[in-house]
């Protein structure tokens, strides 16, 4: 690993070191006078200067407009048709290339959110499905179920309880932490130590009530180190990733205007973690009718790293990233895996559920990895 930047503060515009360990799609974090977070995107194998909010070169690429040239979206079509002085950017021609550099083999389970046949509490139920289905499940949870986590330290399930706070899913059904406001919610995780983030209104909590950061809309994942993967909203009503240090300093935020032609929405229930890198998507629109999954690694720097770009019919209401670069979409009645090899199938069918079917509806639906299941503590 390079000393490619990922921490806001630490170098000012153009006095950033680069690296050369970076590829197409990369993008690194960098301060715009010690204040707010720019980035640098990766160019001919290094990191290029430091992009600012209202420097006119945040999301600009090439040499600028060329004259007696009328700007439109750009496509692949071999013209330059945004008019800055390069062809087809902006990732606009499709490249089914999986980048494995930033891939980590994955040895878990992959899981999904459902209902049984059960009488206990709503039927709330978790089910391994990858890389093999389960016969056997996770049942018992409070009613009101909002989110399920694993935490990587034991393999032990925890699930946010609206009416309750983070419950630990023993038979006793542990409380964790109590929810201290009216909007605990939004994600939570946990760090190598076994502390537990987790969210208060736009705050971000760890332990016992000890504010983090403030003004963030989800909580994505927890790395080892205490790194936080948040999502924050932006004043066009938009939604960006940023990794937060263990201080809540905002290291990097991604994407910048102007890297993808089309639009970009994030996805922060799709991501997972492996040590101190998250795997996540974003759902790519362009074209008016294409829809692209991009999966990006987090890594120990802080740098977003395009891992792969994969076309896929529909984004589902559900999807999950794994470190090996697999991809699955849940659109409730089926779920479908895209597989490094850029082979994919379908892996679960809904209507062949025999103990839990999964929750189709697009507010509860949810693909979460976890130790696999014989390894699931009890």
């Amino acid at each position: 690993m390079g000393s490619a930047v990922g921490v806001a503060g630490s170098c000012a515009n153009d006095d950033c070191p680069t690296s050369k360990e970076c590829g197409p799609g990369d993008v690194a974090g960098c301060s715009c006078g010690g204040v707010e977070a720019g980035h640098r995107l990766c160019e001919s194998g290094a990191f290029g200067a430091c992009s600012c909010p209202g420097d006119g070169s945040f999301g600009a690429a090439g040499a600028g407009p060329l004259e007696d040239c009328i700007a439109e979206t750009e496509w692949c079509d071999g013209h330059d048709n945004d008019c800055n002085g390069v062809v087809d950017d902006h990732f606009a021609c499709h490249d089914d290339a999986v980048e494995e550099a930033f891939t980590l083999p994955f040895e878990g389970g992959a899981y999904f959110a459902g209902l049984s046949s059960d009488v206990s509490c709503d039927n709330k139920a978790v089910q391994q499905f990858w890389p093999v289905l389960s016969h056997e499940y996770m049942n018992g949870f409070d009613c009101y179920v909002d989110e399920y986590r694993f935490r990587r330290s034991d393999g032990e399930l925890f699930y946010n309880s609206t009416t309750r706070g983070i419950v630990h899913h023993t038979p006793a059904a542990e409380l964790v932490e109590a929810s201290p406001c009216d909007a605990l919610g939004g994600g939570f995780g946990f760090d190598a130590e076994g502390t537990l983030y987790y969210q208060c209104g736009s705050k971000l909590e760890r332990g016992k009530n000890e504010v983090v950061a403030d003004d963030i809309s989800f909580i994505a994942g927890v790395l080892d180190d205490g790194r936080t993967l948040v999502t924050r909203r932006l004043a066009n009503q938009g939604y960006v990733y940023a990794v937060l240090d263990e201080a809540g300093i905002e290291l990097t935020r991604f994407p910048p205007a102007g890297l993808f032609t089309g639009s970009l929405e994030v996805r922060p229930n799709s991501t997972s973690v492996v040590g101190n890198r998250a795997y996540t998507l974003l759902v790519r629109t362009y074209d008016q009718v294409t829809i692209e999954l991009l999966l990006y690694a987090v890594d120990e720097a802080s740098v977003f790293r395009l891992v792969r770009r994969r076309i896929v019919p529909s984004a589902g209401i559900a999807q999950l990233a794994l470190s090996d670069g697999s991809l699955f979409v849940s659109d409730g009645s089926l779920f479908r895996g895209y597989f490094p090899d850029n082979t994919n199938a379908v892996v679960y069918r809904k209507s062949e559920g025999i103990f839990v079917w999964p929750d189709d509806s697009s507010f509860s639906a949810q693909l979460t990895a976890g130790p696999r299941m014989t390894e699931v503590q009890p």
